[in-house]
This record gives structure tokens, sequence and C-alpha cells, in this order.
């Protein structure tokens, strides 16, 4: 969670978003894509920060 709140991102909808997203992730780049160092970008990419 310390990573998380480093990040800019709210604990629990991290918490939310990866325990949803998990059981989709197969490969190697979609569990990396789940760290929170990379979800801000990620969602800025996308125009969401619903996460930020």
């Amino acid at each position: 969670m310390i990573t998380a709140r480093a990040n800019d991102l709210e604990p629990y909808e991290y918490l939310t978003h990866i325990f949803a997203a998990l059981p989709k992730a197969a490969s190697l780049d979609d569990f990396e894509s789940l760290l929170p160092e990379l979800l801000p970008k990620l969602f800025a990419d996308k125009g969401c920060l619903s996460l930020l």
C-alpha cells in the first residue's frame, strides 16, 4: 500500500482494480501492467484518472 500511495493511488481503489484484473492476466506484461508505478501512466494515457 505504501507503493500505491507513493504513486498517488488510492490504496482501496488500487486493490479493487488489481483483484478484478488479476484473473484476466495471462502474460508477464499483463502482470507488470498492474504494478502501482505503471498504473498512473496507463490511466493517464487512456484518459481515465479514476485511480489517481
